[in-house]
């Protein structure tokens, strides 16, 4: 599901988001939608955009309800997996930065990415693992619309409005995860992680309206041949048209 560039929910089984549940290391993900989101793909889908990838290490996903999962995904479920220390024998340090540009509209400006990881093992054996991630993004999308409104019998356009949007969209946030190994198939641990979003829209918009009489000629009452030819036309109640 996209709404004005950005993913909001994911549908399994050609099911909408709001059937599909997901979780976070197997824990399930809030719905927590609101506003205009909510009237694109309901309040109960998880927005999976909150979540930076950078925290993630891969997604599993089940397409069918299983016995030990909640009933609350019909379409299936899908179980973010955040990174771990443990899946390397070494120390991992990375970062990546950046640029981002949106050429579309009036969106010229250059905004910022960035983001990194350290993961590393501690002590007797390499059984404590600290895993550290962090990252930012700030992205522009536009949207242009036309609204046209008839409120008239003949049908004829009495309002048009040319709608430019830009939204900016922040996303910045941190995760750390410290787990125990107490044997190859059993590890304890706790995690916390914290992600910020905040999206503000900048709009231009660009109205006209029909601001002149609302009567409506009647040819019934005074035919159009004879306001041609000089009569005043009239509405069905006789009024002035």
């Amino acid at each position: 599901l996209v709404e004005e560039g950005e993913v909001l929910g994911i549908g399994l089984r050609g099911m909408p988001p709001s059937q599909s549940m997901f979780m976070l290391d197997g824990s399930a993900l809030p719905a927590a939608l609101a506003g205009s989101q909510q009237t694109v793909s309901g309040d109960r889908t998880a927005p999976i955009d909150r979540v930076p990838a950078e925290f993630i290490k891969e997604i599993e996903v089940n397409k069918a309800p299983l016995p030990d999962r909640p009933v609350d995904g019909l379409g299936g479920n899908a179980n973010l997996v955040t990174k771990s220390a443990f899946d390397f024998n070494q120390r991992v340090m990375s970062y990546r930065t950046g640029l981002n540009l949106n050429t579309y509209r009036r969106s010229h400006s250059w905004t910022p990415i960035g983001s990194f990881t350290v993961m590393d093992t501690f002590g007797p054996d390499r059984r404590l693992g600290v895993s550290f991630s962090g990252s930012y993004s700030h992205t522009e999308t536009s949207r242009d619309r036309v609204q046209v409104q008839r409120a008239e019998a003949d049908d004829r356009v009495t309002q048009i409005r040319f709608l430019d949007d830009v939204y900016n969209t922040v996303r910045w946030g941190g995760s750390l995860k410290a787990e125990y190994r107490l044997s190859d198939v059993t590890r304890v641990g706790v995690d916390f992680w914290y992600s910020r979003y905040k999206r503000d829209t900048d709009r231009e918009a660009f109205q006209a309206n029909d601001t002149g009489g609302r009567r409506v000629a009647d040819y019934n009452v005074v035919s159009r041949a004879a306001i041609e030819a000089g009569a005043t036309p009239r509405t069905t109640s006789g009024q002035t048209a």
